[in-house]
């Protein structure tokens, strides 16, 4: 199953933001945050290489609290947040993914 959720992920997340950007005619370059389910660093980077997005607007803390679930997106806002890098008026892209091949993504400012 792994496997199988690794091959989602890095196919459906990516379609899933850029849907989600269309939508809003956002450019994938005026995100100044993309916070994404943090299941695992390497989803995370092949997302970001899959968008040619800008690598240090993809912040990972898979490191710091491992597989959080549905708390990880929050929990990085969180973190954000508390060290001075979020700021009011910055536009995220915030994506999830998980039970039953589930993916979403919305656009926020914050």
């Amino acid at each position: 199953m792994g496997r199988a959720v690794y091959q989602f992920a890095i196919s459906e997340v990516p379609r899933s933001i850029n849907r989600a950007l269309t939508q809003a005619a956002v450019a994938v370059d005026d995100v100044d945050w993309y916070l994404l389910h943090q299941a695992n660093a390497r989803i995370v980077q092949s997302v970001t290489k899959k968008l040619k997005a800008d690598p240090a607007k993809f912040p990972i803390n898979i490191d710091e609290h491992g597989n959080t679930s549905a708390a990880s997106v929050p929990i990085l806002l969180a973190q954000l947040a508390e060290d001075g890098r979020l700021q009011r008026g910055q536009r995220l892209v915030l994506s999830g993914f998980g039970g039953g091949l589930s993916v979403g993504s919305l656009i926020v400012t914050y």
